[in-house]
Parts: structure tokens; sequence; C-alpha cells
């Protein structure tokens, strides 16, 4: 690599670890919140209790019977309380442990390309990969994601060079990265599962099932020990089907939004210009016949297609599952750009990264607007945290706007929603009821003339924490009109609000 590419690398890798930090200290809100919450309070319980098992709880003491979250294998949770060992229990340092896999990865992306067709093609693996908006907005994610991608990668480098050289410590490498990957979550199975299939197609059997034998025996072991800790897999059966099924299915049309949505955040999180010289590698350049290194590198792309279709449901709901295309995407870019730049069309090549770059920007600044748009959320559940006692649980009502994942995390209460407050009466002692247009709400006018509140508003909404603890006063139909809140100003959304919110109106997906 010359010392101009060089530069131009750092530069790129400067800017994608400044989007990565961006936002670092912020608070689990908005998007894609519940899983950050839920993990960092998993790991928040390894150092109370220990790593015997992945409690979802957010009491101090450790109950009887604690709520376990054995849907997915457990590394995750446990790097994060790794993190938190060293850089205390905060929001940056879960972030942070995610931060750093997704710049490996980067240069990981880099490595491959390297391996596979040369060190200009190894540059623009790591620079497409820093381009893509999808690699930064979730690969600071603190879930499953970046972690996941980083073990891919690192195992796919190694059995490169076991494909190249024969070696077997590349090979015993690797499948030590593809244990781990799949300890971190299921997509590295698919991985192993391709991986195998590739050497044994490529006569060396003992290869492939030495992949598949690695990735099994760490899927039994998670299997084994989720009966062991849950009694049965039945919890993880239904979050299977639930992810595989769902919502999506009842839709009418759901297989043309299905596609629709994933086609859309395909143009977003990975930009038009990039999914542009993306579709130029697969009509001009990719087929099943090319040699070894095109039909690898489709197994990078390979698991990420397993993974959204098993799960149609998880890849309609969770923007962030796109992300595992990301590699294949970069890599697949890289070698279009290097056939470019071979051809001498570096103004092409210049062009392709510019506009990256900038939509790059776009799409950060979106994202970073969108989560502290939603920082609201976090303020009224800290103003409802004053009034409660520590540790407290709390009802809820259906249409919440504080997420039970930040009453549970940030603030130590775990919440359970109720119908009504009959309902929030059977052993609750504070009904936190939250609201946007209150004026309306008749349940809540009722309630105010009969319990003892706090109010508090913030941003879009309100909440309203009634005390149960005393006798309620009887209804009396005359009650006075809600005086505590004034209604928001109407304000006249942008046209890309608008169609944005057209568009997710149309697709009935939850969000972008």
């Amino acid at each position: 690599m010359s010392t101009r590419h060089f530069i131009i690398l750092l530069v790129f890798l400067s800017v994608f670890m400044s989007y990565l930090m961006r936002g670092i200290n912020l608070p689990f809100v908005g998007p894609n919140a519940g899983n950050m919450n839920m993990y960092s309070q998993i790991a928040r319980n390894y150092i109370r209790f220990g790593y015997r098992a992945p409690i979802n709880s957010p009491s101090p003491v450790l109950e009887t019977k604690p709520l376990l979250y054995l849907h997915h294998p457990p590394l995750t949770s446990i790097l994060i309380s790794v993190f938190f060992r060293f850089f205390g229990e905060n929001y940056s340092s879960a972030r942070l442990s995610q931060i750093i896999p997704s710049l490996f990865s980067a240069i990981l992306a880099g490595i491959i390309g390297s391996k596979l067709w040369g060190k200009t093609a190894g540059f623009f693996g790591t620079v497409v990969y820093t381009l893509l908006p999808s690699s930064s907005v979730f690969g600071r994610i603190s879930g499953l994601e970046s972690f996941t991608v980083f073990w891919i990668l690192l195992s796919a480098v190694f059995l490169i060079d076991f494909r190249q050289t024969a070696r077997n410590r590349s090979l015993a490498v690797a499948s030590v990265c593809l244990i781990f990957g799949t300890w971190t979550d299921w997509p590295v199975a698919y991985f192993a599962g391709l991986a195998g299939l590739f050497f044994i197609l490529e006569k060396r059997t003992r290869a492939g099932f030495l992949i598949w034998s690695s990735a099994a025996a760490a899927g039994l072991i998670f299997l084994v020990y989720t009966v062991i800790m849950a009694g049965s897999l039945s919890d993880l059966i239904s979050a299977i089907i639930s992810r595989s099924g769902g919502r999506l299915l009842t839709l009418p049309y759901w297989l043309v939004k299905w596609l629709v949505i994933l086609a859309v955040r395909a143009g977003v999180y990975f930009g038009p210009v990039i999914m542009a010289v993306f579709f130029v590698f697969l009509l001009k350049y990719f087929s099943f016949k090319s040699d070894w290194k095109m039909k690898f590198t489709t197994l990078i792309g390979g698991f990420a297609v397993i993974n959204i279709l098993l799960y149609p449901e998880g890849s309609f709901s969770h923007p962030y599952w796109i992300f595992y295309l990301g590699p294949f995407i970069a890599l697949s870019t890289a070698y279009t750009l290097l056939r470019l730049y071979n051809s001498r069309q570096v103004l092409a090549v210049s062009l392709v990264l510019t506009l990256s770059l900038i939509w790059a920007g776009r799409v950060e600044g979106w994202k970073t607007r969108e989560i502290e748009a939603n920082l609201w959320r976090w303020k009224l559940a800290s103003s409802s945290h004053s009034v409660l006692t520590p540790y407290e649980s709390v009802a809820v009502n259906s249409e919440a706007l504080i997420d039970g994942d930040i009453l549970a995390y940030s603030f130590g209460h775990a919440s359970t929603i109720v119908p009504d407050t009959a309902s929030a009466r059977n052993g609750f002692s504070h009904y936190l009821y939250s609201c946007r247009d209150c004026v309306s709400d008749s349940e809540l006018v009722k309630n105010l003339s009969r319990y003892t509140y706090s109010v508090f508003t913030a941003g879009e909404g309100t909440v309203y924490v009634f005390d149960l603890a005393s006798d309620p006063i009887p209804f009396i139909q005359a009650s006075p009109p809600l005086s505590p809140v004034s209604p928001l100003p109407i304000q006249r959304p942008s046209l890309l609000k608008y169609y944005y919110s057209r568009f997710l109106m149309l697709t009935e997906a939850p969000q972008l």
C-alpha cells in the first residue's frame, strides 16, 4: 500500500471513528434502545450475581426465580460486563464494547480484500466499509450485531489463509473464532454451515466437517445450558416462531411490504451510490462459476441472507438486521472499484467515495437527531423515579410513552403494563400514566379526581404518577377539566417527515 493510500485510509478510519463515538454518552433511548438497555442490564447482573445466568431484572437482590434471557447466547453481555469492570458502568462503556469490534471489523474487511485481490482491494474494502451508514449507525449499538460480524470476519481471514496455505493452525484458529462467534449469536452458525460446505466442495472434507462440528458443538453447549437453566427450550422456540412469523405474515400483501422495506433500508443504510456499484458487481463480475475467491466472498453475504429469510418478522421489525449484509456489500463494491481503478477510471472511483461520504454524513446526522429527539422519554422516566421508592415495581398504561426498559436499566424499576387503574391497584403502589393528548383521556380525568398524584412534562409527553396506596375517593362525574397540562403547539411537519410517515403507514413497518 502506497503512502498516499495509507494516509487516505487513516482519514476515512478517523471519520468512521468519529461517527461511532457520536452520542456515546447519551442514554439508551429511541429506536433500537430496548436491546441496549436489556443487554446492559444483564451485564450489570453478571457483576452483581456472577456469570452463572443471564438475569434480566433490575432487582439488586438475587430473586428466587429471576427472569432469564436465553433467546441468544450470552457472550455479548459478558463482554459489556468486562467493559463495565474496566471503565465503570455507564452508557459510554456499553457502547464502547461494540464500537471497538466495529472498528476492527472495518480493518478485517480490508485484510480480507487484500488476501483475495491484493492490497489495493484491501484499501477499498476498509474505505467502503467505513462509508456504509449501517457500519456506524448500527455498529455502536450495544447489542449483538457488531460483535457477531467481528467473529465472522476474523474467522474468514483465517479460513482464507487456510485455503491459500493449507496451514492447519489457521483452520484451528478459525474454528475457535466460530465457537466464540456462535456463543455470541446464531448467524455465526449459518456462516459456519456455508463455510463447511465450501471446503467440502473444494475437496477438503475434513476441514469442512471440523468447521461444522465447531459451530455445532458450541450451539449444542448453549442449548444444553438453556435446558439446565430454564428447564426446557420452550421460551427459545417461542422466540424463534415470533421472529419467523409474527405480525408481518398477518398483513395484507406482506411479501411486497417486506421486500419494499428491505430494499429501502438497503438504499438508506448502504447508500444509493454504493448500491449502484454493488449492482454493477452483480451484473458484470459475479458468477458462481468464478474462482474460489468469488465463491468465498458469497459466504460472507450468504449468512446474512439466510438470517433474513429465516426470520421475516425480525428483519421487518428491526432495521439493524441489514447490518449483517454490510461486509458483503463492502467487499463486492471494493472489487468493482478495484476494476475501475485498474482501468484508470480514478475520477469515477473518487466520485463514488465522495458522494458516499456525503451520504453517510447525512444519515449519521438524521440518526443522531432521532436519538436526541427521544431524550424526553428518559427525562420523563427520571422525573417519575424521583417520587418512587428505590427498586419499586410500578404499573404503566398500555399506551405508555416511557419504555419499560428505560425504567428498568436506568432507574431500577420493573414495570408491568396494565389495562386500567383497577388492575394497577392489584399489587402496585404507583401507577405511571403517560400520554400525549392528555386532555381528551377519559380514564385520566377520572383518576385525577380520585387519587393523589405528581405530574411531570417533558418534550412531547406528560406522565402522571398516581399514588395507589391510599383508598380512592369516589368518582364524581362532574370532574373539573384537566388543568396541569397545556396542549403543545401544532407544528406542521416538513415534506420529508410527511412522506416518511406516509411510507411507514403504507408498509406498516415500525421504523425504517
